[in-house]
């Protein structure tokens, strides 16, 4: 089945989401969407699928290193999966074929609150919770640049990390929102009260997020907000990995099936 690729200039009043297309699933815990429209899903079984808008369908299985908990696919030609408990982060192509895989351990990283997402420069950011270090590397390993953080914020816990247009944005477990240059360089940061967390996306100067039961898009700038209410079969369940918003439209996890809208 083909998945039409939305195209979504979000106005200044949000009106409806209205539902564009259904996939089905054997079920699922983590949605993630490239840039292109491409979805990816992490089984209950760890296994991860792609669905290409093109209607091609790839699947990937490492079943030695346990539960994924983590999948950035911003650059769908180097897709980086992250297992927290081995220690491990695995670089696959665009048909979810592996490239590369990490000991992150040789990296001098452990512990279960490490929080890696891709570079646009090439290579990954890394949020090392034992250093309190927000590092850059290369995808052979090799650190470029970073930024110790415990003088700024002591004891923080990242949740998602994402770069876009030369800046990198950090949310933590109390809501708040990190952002760095690109080298990774501490600018500013947005308050708790905001509640930023989950698979957040960044487009043209505005922050997509779920909270509770609606999307909100935030003007980084301004600190305007819309807020649009989900449709009611999402509403009360858990969305932190389940939910995906960006510029391109709304994607939510069910038990058996993937629910793709546009908002018009």
């Amino acid at each position: 089945m083909s998945i039409s690729l939305l195209i979504l200039s979000i106005s200044p009043a949000f009106a409806q989401l209205h539902l564009k297309d259904s996939i089905a699933v054997k079920g699922g815990k983590m949605l993630r969407v490239d840039d292109l429209g491409n979805i990816y899903v992490v089984g209950r079984d760890n296994s991860i699928s792609l669905f290409r808008i093109t209607g091609q369908k790839f699947a990937f299985n490492e079943k030695s290193y346990g539960a994924v908990s983590n999948i950035d696919a911003s650059n769908p030609l180097k897709v980086l999966v992250h297992y927290a408990d081995a220690n491990m982060l695995l670089i696959l192509d665009n048909t979810l074929t592996e490239i590369s895989r990490i000991n992150l351990e040789q990296l001098g990283v452990f512990g279960l609150n490490v929080v890696i997402g891709t570079s646009k420069m090439g290579g990954f950011w890394l949020y090392n919770p034992i250093s309190q270090n927000l590092d850059r590397y290369a995808y052979n390993g090799q650190k470029v640049n970073g930024t110790q953080l415990s003088s700024l914020f002591a004891n923080i816990v990242p949740i998602h990390l994402f770069e876009r247009d030369q800046k990198v944005y950090m949310s933590l477990d109390d809501g708040r929102l990190m952002v760095f240059d690109i080298n990774g360089t501490y600018i500013y940061h947005l308050p708790a009260k905001l509640q930023i967390n989950g698979a957040f996306q960044v487009e043209a100067g505005q922050i997509h997020f779920v909270r509770n039961d609606s999307l909100v898009t935030l003007n980084l700038e301004s600190l305007e907000q819309k807020d649009l209410p989900l449709p009611t079969i999402l509403k009360g369940k858990k969305k932190h990995n389940g939910v995906f918003v960006n510029n391109t439209g709304c994607y939510a996890l069910l038990p058996h099936k993937i629910l793709v809208y546009h908002i018009n």
